[in-house]
């Protein structure tokens, strides 16, 4: 069974959370989850995707956790 999610972040710094975030993704690779990232006008959108319910839930957590601490430093940055 395939399980996926979709996370959709509204925000005004979607550019410098995608180039923060996106090296560490890389740097995260798991042979159970993938994670797709990628960035429109105002929106960060992840699309995750796990061979089972537990892999899910840790690429989204780690990913969410990746996305909190870079807007946090940009928010320190500003």
């Amino acid at each position: 069974m395939n399980y996926e999610n979709k996370i959709i972040i509204r925000t005004s710094n979607a550019g410098l959370l995608f180039d923060a975030v996106s090296p560490e993704l890389k740097k995260t690779v798991s042979e159970r989850s993938r994670v797709n990232l990628e960035k429109k006008e105002g929106e960060l959108i992840a699309r995750v995707e796990a061979d089972d319910a537990n892999a899910l839930r840790a690429a989204s957590n780690n990913l969410l956790r990746l996305i909190i601490a870079s807007e946090k430093a940009v928010k320190i940055r500003s």
